[in-house]
């Protein structure tokens, strides 16, 4: 998908530029160019709001000034009607682990039964819950 490619390449372009956190690399106001990465991000992809019906591709990059995606990405996880398949390299943040947690039967939730683990992640961390 084109469009896909070219937000990842603005992406990694200001990766490459090493944005120092919150200070300003430019004094220039409304410069699309510079500033800190959570507002160059937001600028890219604005936060995704309601409940998506149809298959769509949606990039959102981080980090953002508030969880509110993370919480986007929560609530579409619990519409999903058989599986939910997720990576996480670093860690899963609470909203995403609530939902990640839960098995929906009917609309009841089943606490605990939602998360598998990699079948050589399981072994590792057996006996130790």
């Amino acid at each position: 998908d084109d469009d896909v490619a070219t937000d990842y390449l603005e992406y990694w372009e200001r990766l490459a530029r090493d944005i120092p956190g919150r200070k300003r690399s430019s004094k220039i106001e409304n410069d699309n160019e510079h500033g800190p990465m959570d507002e160059l991000n937001e600028r890219q992809q604005s936060n995704l709001e309601g409940h998506i019906t149809s298959p769509s591709i949606n990039v959102i990059f981080s980090p953002r000034k508030t969880t509110d995606m993370l919480q986007w990405y929560a609530d579409q996880m619990g519409y999903a009607k058989s599986s939910v398949h997720y990576t996480a390299a670093f860690g899963v943040a609470q909203p995403l682990a609530e939902i990640l947690n839960q098995v929906q039967c009917k609309g009841t939730p089943k606490p605990g039964l939602g998360l598998r683990r990699s079948p050589r992640i399981a072994r590792r961390y057996k006996g130790k819950e």
